[in-house]
């Protein structure tokens, strides 16, 4: 009876043991892990002042591991149909959504840091420097992120890709000329 019960307490002291260092790993060593988690709907902005094209996108940024997190650079790349152009848009500023829902300008983007086990939310325009020529058809969209990077030309850390179909109507409306800028908004599916 005495050798097992010292079976049993030598067992329970390896599961716990184990265990401590498990939850010390996870709390105190591990590394960053970035993630970024959309919405289920993104913003396409047609404006007549400039032509540049903008696309408005709901983030939570979460970091999973223990360790400091910087977000060196965000990018949206979109493989337009049929031919699958690929079109990139980097991270331009940070909006937020005020009465009848129009963006006001919060600031220019910037590294974002997150400490272990914490997250943020920012809404990212995404701007190109040409004009975007919508189509009908459905288009797929790759978020790329890359944190606690030197090198900004190495792949990116994180990627995620969703899909939105452009109809006729939206096509058309984001197509046309007008005075005052305009926001639609569009589903995306993963």
């Amino acid at each position: 009876m005495v050798v097992y019960l010292s079976v049993v307490s030598f067992v329970a002291s390896i599961v716990a043991s184990v265990f401590a260092g498990y939850i010390a790993y996870k709390n105190y060593i591990e590394k960053a892990r970035i993630v970024i988690y959309t919405g289920g709907s993104m913003t396409l902005v047609s404006s007549c002042k400039d032509q540049l094209g903008r696309i408005h996108l709901d983030c939570s940024i979460a970091n999973r591991g223990a360790k400091l997190g910087l977000i060196n650079r965000v990018v949206l790349t979109i493989h337009s149909p049929p031919l699958d152009e690929q079109i990139q848009l980097p991270w331009h500023s940070f909006h937020r959504y005020e009465g009848r829902g129009e963006p006001v300008f919060e600031k220019d983007a910037y590294l974002i840091m997150l400490k272990g086990k914490d997250s943020v939310f920012k809404r990212i325009q995404f701007l190109t420097e040409q004009p975007i020529e919508w189509k009908v058809g459905n288009y797929k969209f790759e978020l790329s992120a890359w944190f606690n990077e030197r090198d900004i030309n190495s792949l990116p850390n994180f990627q995620s890709i969703f899909f939105a179909d452009l109809n006729q109507k939206m096509v058309r409306d984001l197509s046309k000329s007008n005075s005052t800028t305009q926001y639609f908004h569009t589903s995306i599916v993963y």
